[in-house]
């Protein structure tokens, strides 16, 4: 398990999680978000190729509509 910061809060994952894990482990959908990796947004084609390391802060951010 490695440390992160996951939306400004501390979290702990496995070494070996993807982006593409851990928005699975929130049951996030991968075409709702955006993710941004240590201030670098991740391309959504990069998900499941890009790694989560130790002391990535890492935000996800959701489109909300309305009107």
């Amino acid at each position: 398990m490695v440390d992160i910061s996951l939306n400004g809060r501390p979290a702990k994952i496995s070494t070996e999680h993807t982006v593409l894990d851990l928005l699975n482990s929130h049951a996030l959908r991968a075409d709702e978000v955006v993710v941004e990796i240590n201030e670098k947004i991740v391309v959504r084609d990069r998900f499941q190729a890009t790694r989560c390391a130790a002391g990535d802060k890492i935000e996800i951010l959701h489109f909300v509509g309305g009107g």
